[in-house]
């Protein structure tokens, strides 16, 4: 099982999960009962990433496939392998994370291939498009060991995006995306320009995970370092800075990479985008 959630609205009595033989569990935990929903024909697609739509719902459901698809699911509804209520096609690989808006209409998407998508639920794919789309990456590879193919290499690879929370002394609103970064960095977008707000150099290695705080100016990340680090959002434009302690650790391949272009990290901070709003 790869990704598991608690139902938000019925005291976390239900769990959903998505596993690798393509298959969805919905688990009740006063009754022990348990339901399988099969979203494919074939056990050959993982379910990496699941999430509610919202914390008012606990009915609709997304599901983030291997193969690059993210699926909208009505737990009410019985279906049949491979038939969602929606799908929504635009990642080239599969999925890595989903995050929802929590406001019953938006969530973004997160991939293999190193890029972020927003999804609009109400607006899901055409079915002459989700029909021409291939059903499998288009390389095979694995994100546990394998190398980055050099058809998705980015220096810059974004890692676990979620969207910000609701700050209103900040005025955040959540108009901004948070993601960790391959070269040790938070990077925090405004999702209407796509533009860097901000970027933190946090750490010495790939930021594996970070959070913000539900009610703070505050982000949490840890990373392949070792460490886990609070850093402070100030929401001020544009900002770049570094933490004052000075990385003394062989550069990863990704900041070399930088080096020989002749760019330093401040100066490419401006040329990160989000890859598709």
């Amino acid at each position: 099982m790869f990704s598991i959630r608690f139902s938000p609205s019925d005291g976390g009595c239900t769990l959903v999960g998505g596993c690798d033989n393509s298959t969805i569990f919905i688990c009740d935990r006063e009754t022990s009962s348990v339901r399988a929903l099969r979203t494919q024909h074939f056990s050959s697609v993982d379910i990496n990433a699941i999430s509610y739509v919202s914390d008012q719902d606990s009915n609709l459901v997304v599901s983030g496939c291997s193969n690059g698809f993210i699926k909208l699911w009505d737990l009410r509804c019985n279906y049949r392998a491979d038939k969602s209520a929606s799908v929504f096609v635009g990642h080239l690989d599969g999925i890595t994370y989903i995050d929802p808006r929590n406001d019953g209409h938006y969530l973004l998407g997160n991939a293999r291939d190193q890029s972020i998508k927003i999804c609009d639920i109400r607006q899901p794919t055409p079915n002459s498009r989700v029909q021409k789309n291939p059903t499998s990456p288009l390389i095979e590879w694995d994100y546990g060991w394998d190398q980055l193919p050099r058809e998705y290499y980015n220096p810059k690879a974004l890692l676990r995006a979620k969207f910000s929370p609701r700050l209103p002394r900040l005025q955040t609103g959540q108009r901004y995306i948070y993601t960790g970064c391959s070269t040790g960095r938070i990077i925090v977008y405004d999702v209407l320009t796509g533009n860097i707000k901000e970027a933190i150099v946090s750490h010495r290695n790939v930021v594996s995970n970070l959070d913000w705080h539900p009610h703070l100016s505050e982000i949490v990340s840890a990373s392949w370092d070792g460490h886990v680090n609070v850093n402070g959002y100030r929401n001020k434009p544009n900002l770049k800075r570094r933490n004052p302690k000075k990385i003394s650790r062989p550069l990863r391949r990704s900041r070399r990479i930088a080096d020989g272009q002749g760019q330093s990290y401040e100066e490419s901070d401006e040329g990160d985008e989000l890859n598709n709003r």
